[in-house]
């Protein structure tokens, strides 16, 4: 986890991926921040990196992570990377 006077930068593992499957009101209260109106209705989009964060258990710090504004504890958004980096660093 990330924390600066701000944001919140949140890993997701498989409690948060679970909660986004089943929408607003879980991701709500297993995380205990404001979610968005249809903020999950985009859960779908979620999938691909699931299922690559699933396959490959030692990768998943390089996944989905979920932002969070500190001031109005408000999941404001979501954030990763494609994969690990390669042998000249670059992801």
């Amino acid at each position: 986890m990330i924390i600066t006077p701000n944001l919140r930068i949140v890993p997701c593992d498989d409690t948060l991926f679970d909660a986004i499957r089943m929408g607003n009101n879980t991701l709500a209260r297993v995380m205990g921040v404001n979610v968005p109106k249809k903020w999950t209705e985009f859960r779908d989009t979620f999938t691909p990196s699931y299922d690559r964060w699933k396959a490959h258990p030692p990768l998943r710090e390089w996944w989905v992570y979920l932002t969070i504004h500190i001031p109005d504890n408000q999941l404001i958004g979501s954030c990763g990377y494609k994969g690990e980096p390669d042998s000249t660093r670059n992801s």
